[in-house]
């Protein structure tokens, strides 16, 4: 098992960033925002009026330019689809900081609405850098980086102000609250939960696998965390698992997917000590512990250390598609070095269809004249495919171009 980076077909790619949101649907790893490269040091925000999708079957992008409510620029933002709609959730803002603004992008016409004045009940205080897992059609938030609840003596859980030397604070700081969004009434609301509670926290991984929320890591104060921690998403009990022996360091920007019923993925972050890491880790949640996957990333070359990076689950089990981050600090002066690459990881073998279908491709020239023999619905994954390929061949499988084979 190792990341591999898959050959894009097609001139088109989006720029290099993090701090990006990624979600899937129907075969296409979408993203959006970010922060990026610009021509000097400082770096610059994604423009808000575009998405970019990535066709795992034909390894190809495409740009979309989006309609509606536009959210604005923004990093550390959250986002979770629930039926055909990407909710967009709080989040890093140009020129205006931290928010608690809500939007919805309907991934089939590529249309935002701005749902921030249309909710009900208390909701959350401006945040970025925290997490959140779906249970039908409510998402759980958990945590982050920002500015206190208006009436803190009503929200449940701790908020600990950021403080520099001689006790200064400037006003945000980190929390573990934890808030529902019903998506079908739009109303918040703040459950009761109880276990062992993660402390305050930001930029930790989360993911689930059915009923069960993981956390991972994450940054308080000064320390970046190591903790893994289990919420059952129906009486929201939080559970600590402890480690039986080796674990990872601690970090914050890092990834966590779930690739199976019993294991968890953990690729990169940030460290203690102020560097981007490339260690590959899978935890096993029957057994409760942690086996690291040595030189995982090393096809990766310059961008395996990575930080702030997204990852999505695909449709085939046990595969993830990683995208963009950055290799070095980039909260220091040193210029920052993001990527737009895509990288693969695969826990499982493929389905055998899928596999058919590579082989086929990658021996296009030798087979292409049998293609009209196959099922349709074979055909029309071939010829989309192919296109992106630069195989030119009509819906019936029959060659109109003959090309080279990329």
């Amino acid at each position: 098992m190792s990341l591999s980076t898959p050959i894009i077909y097609g001139e088109a790619q989006p720029g290099k960033r993090s701090g990006h949101v990624s979600v899937y649907y129907k075969g296409l790893f979408i993203v959006y925002g970010g922060f990026g490269d610009k021509d000097d040091k400082h770096g610059d925000f994604i423009s808000s009026k575009h998405i970019w999708c990535y066709n795992v079957e034909a390894s190809q992008w495409r740009r979309v330019t989006t309609k509606g409510d536009h959210p604005g620029m923004s990093t550390g933002s959250c986002a979770s689809v629930v039926n055909n709609k990407m909710y967009l959730f709080g989040g890093y803002y140009q020129n205006i900081g931290q928010t608690n603004k809500l939007y919805a992008l309907d991934l089939d016409t590529f249309t935002w609405i701005d749902l921030s004045m249309r909710t009900r009940g208390d909701q959350p205080s401006a945040r970025d850098k925290f997490g959140c897992w779906i249970k039908y059609h409510k998402i759980i938030y958990f945590g982050g980086f920002g500015y206190p609840p208006e009436n803190v003596s009503n929200v449940k859980g701790e908020f600990t102000f950021e403080e520099f030397a001689y006790g200064y604070s400037v006003g945000h700081g980190w929390n573990n609250h934890m808030y529902v969004l019903n998506t079908a009434k739009l109303k918040w609301t703040q459950p009761k939960y109880s276990g062992d509670i993660p402390c305050p926290r930001a930029a930790f991984a989360t993911t689930q696998i059915g009923c069960k929320g993981f956390l991972f890591g994450g940054r308080y104060q000064d320390e970046r965390k190591n903790d893994l921690y289990m919420l059952d998403l129906h009486s929201f009990k939080w559970t600590h698992l402890a480690s039986k022996e080796m674990q990872p360091i601690g970090r914050s920007w890092h990834i966590m997917k779930a690739i199976s019923k019993s294991h968890l993925f953990v690729y990169g972050g940030f460290d203690n000590i102020g560097q981007a890491l490339q260690d590959v880790w899978i935890y096993n949640v029957q057994k409760k512990e942690w086996h690291e996957l040595e030189n995982c990333s090393s096809n990766l070359g310059y961008f395996a250390p990575r930080l702030w990076h997204t990852a999505c689950n695909t449709d085939s089990t046990g595969e993830l598609i990683i995208f963009g981050g950055c290799s070095n600090s980039i909260i220091n002066d040193e210029h920052t070095h993001h990527t737009n690459t895509i990288a693969v990881f695969q826990f499982s073998p493929l389905k055998l269809q899928r596999i058919c279908l590579d082989y086929l491709l990658k021996h296009f020239q030798k087979y292409y004249h049998s293609f009209e023999d196959l099922p349709r619905s074979l055909q029309r994954h071939i010829y989309l495919r192919s296109t992106a390929m630069g195989l030119n061949i009509d819906g019936h499988g029959k060659l109109v171009n003959r090309c080279a084979v990329m």
